[in-house]
């Protein structure tokens, strides 16, 4: 009889985290590019593409180190597990769902939009969805990721509690982590591949993509009235 081996047992090298956290270094420390990457919002014709660009800036040393971070624990392991290409997709696309939900919810005066938090809450959710799904091998070490989701989850209470006026994007956050939750069910890899995760899969990509493309067709409609 032979065993089946684990798709685990060969980590990948966490090429597109390093790459990211060295862009993010480089260019926080370089000099002031924020205005040339952030999303200001309201947003106006021809900035766009910052929806994906200000996941790579940061406002000052605390907002860069707090999300590198958890980038360096989470994201590292993420993608030793599940590789770049995968990781890369939570990453940008938990991101631009994160950016486009900031928006949405934006009330004046008009800001600045950078950070890489909602990136960073896309791994987060992605990673919870790689533990519920591979349930039984990541049995010993389930209790140190629900205390890191506990932690992480009660810093945000915490802030939303006793500084609810601070410039955090709670929105972005909010909506990174479900959306990285709902992509990782379709992208994550199981030791054990059963019906239940092969129907998760399914509604986990359906999900992400009609998700996507209705948060797209809100963002068109609501900078459509923007006259900036």
């Amino acid at each position: 009889m032979a065993n089946r081996s684990s798709p685990w047992n060969e980590p990948y090298v966490p090429v597109h985290t390093l790459f990211v956290t060295a862009v993010q270094i480089f260019l926080y420390y370089v000099g002031d590019v924020g205005l040339r990457f952030s999303l200001p919002i309201p947003v106006r014709p021809g900035t766009e593409w910052r929806l994906l660009t200000l996941v790579l800036v940061h406002a000052d040393a605390t907002h860069l180190w707090g999300n590198l971070l958890v980038t360096l624990t989470v994201g590292l392991l993420f993608e030793a597990i599940h590789g770049p290409v995968r990781t890369a997709l939570v990453y940008w696309t938990a991101g631009l769902a994160a950016s486009i939900c900031e928006v949405l919810t934006w009330t004046p005066p008009a800001v600045a939009l950078l950070g890489s938090s909602g990136a960073v809450f896309g791994l987060v959710g992605a990673a919870t969805a790689h533990v519920l799904l591979n349930r039984e091998p990541m049995a010993p070490h389930w209790r140190l990721w629900a205390l890191l989701v506990v932690l992480v989850v009660g810093e945000e209470a915490y802030r939303q509690t006793f500084a609810p006026s601070s410039n955090v994007a709670y929105a972005a956050h909010a909506a990174g982590a479900i959306y990285g939750a709902v992509l990782g069910a379709c992208v994550v890899r199981n030791v054990e591949f059963g019906p239940v995760e092969r129907w998760v899969g399914r509604l986990g990509a359906f999900a992400a993509v009609a998700g996507m493309a209705t948060l797209l067709i809100l963002l068109c409609a609501r900078v459509a009235v923007w006259s900036v």
